[in-house]
């Protein structure tokens, strides 16, 4: 493959992300997490919003994303989360690097 069509592919992923994104964060403000409005990183914006509603789900499960928290901080919350979603019984594993 060509330069400009390396380019080209790598633009497209990018467009194709930053859309699924778009519709993620409408979706989550639909939801009523308005904090997706806000312009901050993808990755705290899904952190954020998976404790928001696992907070709001009728499990008694204590988890909270924090504006402050350190990439590691970050990191093990995202184990924490994939915990949380198992003892939910959620239908699909997902494991802390896929988040």
């Amino acid at each position: 493959m060509r330069e400009g069509g390396k380019r080209s592919a790598i633009a497209i992923q990018e467009a194709e992300q930053a859309e699924l994104l778009q519709k993620l964060s409408e979706l989550l403000v639909a939801a009523g997490y308005f904090r997706a409005r806000l312009n901050i990183p993808p990755f705290d914006k899904i952190i954020g919003a998976m404790c928001w509603c696992i907070t709001g789900s009728i499990y008694d499960i204590d988890i909270e994303f924090e504006d402050d928290l350190t990439l590691g901080q970050k990191i093990k919350l995202t184990e924490k989360i994939t915990v949380a979603l198992r003892e939910m019984e959620c239908p699909t594993a997902i494991a802390a690097h896929q988040i």
